[in-house]
């Protein structure tokens, strides 16, 4: 596939995803990360017993403004992906970029 360019996001789009991007982890969102959660190490590796779950309450998410660059981008093609030659891109769009954050989101422990 060389590339895959979606419809460009609405500004509707773009004004839910500034508004709420970031926000507090809600009880759904820790609750499915907790559910997801396992031990990575097989039963038999001297590190299993050690694995300790983190709490994703503690998790402080970006609270940065996201680039106008990037807004502009979404206005483009809202997610997608190319790839030339050995490169692979993906973007994330407007209902993409949040479940990422809880996903893979900073987190805090203690």
């Amino acid at each position: 596939m060389p590339y895959l360019k979606r419809e460009g996001a609405t500004q509707d789009e773009l004004d839910r995803l500034v508004k709420t991007w970031n926000e507090k982890l809600s009880p759904q969102e820790i609750a499915g990360i907790t559910e997801r959660q396992r031990n990575p190490f097989p039963a038999n590796h001297p590190l299993h017993a050690q694995y300790k779950p983190f709490d994703p309450s503690l998790w402080d998410l970006p609270q940065k403004k996201l680039p106008d660059s990037y807004l502009d981008f979404l206005r483009y093609s809202n997610g997608g992906e190319f790839q030339t030659g050995e490169r692979y891109f993906q973007f994330f769009g407007t209902n993409e970029l949040r479940e990422y954050n809880s996903v893979q989101g900073n987190h805090v422990d203690g």
